[in-house]
């Protein structure tokens, strides 16, 4: 089993520096994100947003070698780029393209003219993103500006979210 924490806080801080062998309860997983639901003729598009990489990277290990796969991964900066070591290395093994999109919005917006120009069939994709909300809603809204339907599109929210205690 593994894990990934990115450090947010306290919470994530403590869990961190758990030594290996320490007893802990967890619940999960949750979310829908699989391969399962991929046709198998189909070209797929990776898309992984900052920590939105981990349920991708779980699908990579997935992956045959013969499917026509590209994965975009992108990250507000170089050093929210987790995994890109394995990463990289699964692109080498599985004949992966892999395009690594670290800096701002407006540098990589991932609009419908950029996602053509990093995946030119990306209209013949199934295509999965995994990251925060914006991301996903950016690549979404690109995705029916291409005409790529519905149902061919599987996204999954990953990002962190602030609970404010009222008084």
């Amino acid at each position: 089993m593994r894990f990934t924490v990115k450090d947010l806080g306290d919470h994530s801080r403590s869990l961190i520096s758990l030594q290996p062998g320490t007893r802990v309860a967890i619940e999960g997983p949750f979310g829908t994100f699989t391969k399962h639901q991929s046709h198998k003729a189909r070209p797929i598009l990776l898309i992984g947003g900052g920590v939105g990489i981990t349920p991708i990277r779980a699908l990579l290990e997935e992956l045959p070698t013969d499917r026509d796969v590209t994965l975009i991964y992108r990250t507000s900066n170089e050093a929210g780029l987790i995994f890109l070591e394995e990463i990289t290395e699964f692109a080498k093994q599985k004949r992966i393209r892999l395009h690594v999109l670290p800096g701002s919005r407006r540098r990589y917006p991932l609009d419908s003219a950029h996602l053509l120009q990093l995946v030119p069939n990306v209209r013949e994709c199934e295509m999965y993103i995994c990251g925060p909300t914006s991301l996903t809603e950016t690549i979404r809204e690109s995705a029916r500006e291409l005409g790529i339907p519905k149902s061919r599109v599987h996204s999954e929210i990953f990002e962190y979210h602030t609970v404010m205690e009222s008084e």
